[in-house]
């Protein structure tokens, strides 16, 4: 069996896509209640510490059957059949795997079957490792309904081996598709440890680790959804909690109608070849760009002090900031619309003169 973590050859059988089962069952012989193992061969070798088999029994039909898979060193799991079809998750031990699989119906068993399944270890990757994030004041105990809660019900063990079980879930479910998809049992490794609360020492199996780590956050901090990544303050939210909001919103629109203006006022100017600032305002470019920044200082104290009274004003606020976008909205709106394609080419056409100017002059 080919190891998961090998380059694979492109021209190898196992790299094919997998018959239909309806090809599978045609070309297996034997009598009606014959049960067949539709995705795992005899004696396979595999590297998860589950593994998914689904079969068939050709002639039973039955909405209230079972399949039971016994193993000889591990308990026994038992899983509903319908009409013949079944699927089993099966627990694995590393080495060699003796399973044998009874189809019942009610009492009687109807069909039965061994498989032998080899499980192998790989070491060349390091392996996935599982962890559980604790507050600095967590009681170690999950969110439960009333009647699930309790010592091994929703506290940090319970929680362990939840974890534990939705690994080996992945892992198992992961080797699966890969192998469907003609590339092999191809899945992740994860970290292991000694089974400490194994009865039978004979019989112990190491598990997944799942490490616990304490935070520094505290547990409100960690469920406040202002924290999220992906959090998005809706209209009545924003401004409630965080008082900077106001000092960063007004920031912001100064800043976007600084921007617009200044796109507005060089646009003007290389349309006209000329300085506008000069013919509006009878001062130079660098007078202006003197007093654009004097507006720009004086207006941080007076955002300051707008965000102070902001839990007083909060309605006015509001309004006063929709109407401030609104205007910052327009104007780059105004200036977009200016920028059309004859507008464009005209800049392009003195930028370009401008530095084949500067290129003629100086070098």
């Amino acid at each position: 069996m080919l190891n998961p973590v090998q380059e694979l050859d492109a021209d190898s059988p196992i790299c094919k896509p997998l018959p239909p089962y309806e090809d599978i069952i045609k070309a297996s012989s034997g009598s009606p209640n014959d049960m067949l193992i539709l995705n795992v061969s005899q004696n396979e070798v595999v590297y998860q510490h589950y593994i998914i088999v689904h079969g068939q029994v050709l002639e039973a039909k039955g909405k209230d059957d079972k399949i039971v898979v016994h193993h000889p060193k591990l308990p026994s799991l038992e899983y509903p059949a319908i009409d013949g079809y079944f699927k089993a998750v099966v627990e694995l031990a590393y080495g060699v795997n003796e399973l044998t699989f009874e189809y019942k119906q009610g009492a009687t068993v109807v069909s039965q079957s061994t498989l032998t399944i080899s499980r192998g270890k790989f070491t060349d990757k390091p392996p996935l490792k599982l962890a559980i994030l604790l507050a600095k004041d967590s009681p170690e105990t999950f969110d439960a309904p009333p009647g699930a809660q309790g010592p091994g019900i929703n506290d940090l063990d319970a929680a362990v081996k939840k974890m534990r079980c939705c690994a080996y879930l992945w892992q198992a479910y992961m080797a699966e598709m890969m192998y469907r998809n003609g590339c092999g049992r191809r899945t992740f490794r994860l970290e292991e440890e000694p089974d400490s609360d194994a009865q039978d020492e004979s019989t112990q199996q190491p598990r997944a680790k799942v490490h616990i780590i304490r935070s520094q956050t505290s547990l409100a901090e960690m469920r406040d959804k202002r924290n999220a990544q992906q959090w998005r303050p809706s209209k009545e939210e924003k401004g409630e909690h965080d008082p900077g909001f106001l000092k960063r919103n007004l920031m912001e629109s100064i800043d976007n109608f600084e921007v617009a203006l200044g796109q507005a006022s060089a646009t003007l100017d290389m349309i006209t070849n000329s300085q506008i600032s000069e013919r509006l305002f009878g001062m130079t470019s660098e007078q202006v760009k003197n007093v654009d920044r004097a507006i720009h200082d004086a207006s941080v104290p007076v955002v300051q002090a707008a965000s102070q009274v902001v839990r007083n004003m909060r309605p006015a606020i509001d309004e006063f900031m929709a109407a401030t976008h609104k205007v910052a909205d327009e104007t780059v709106k105004a200036v977009h619309q200016a920028l059309t394609p004859d507008t464009r080419a005209k800049i392009r056409t003195s930028v370009m003169n401008a530095v084949k100017t500067t290129m003629d002059n100086y070098v």
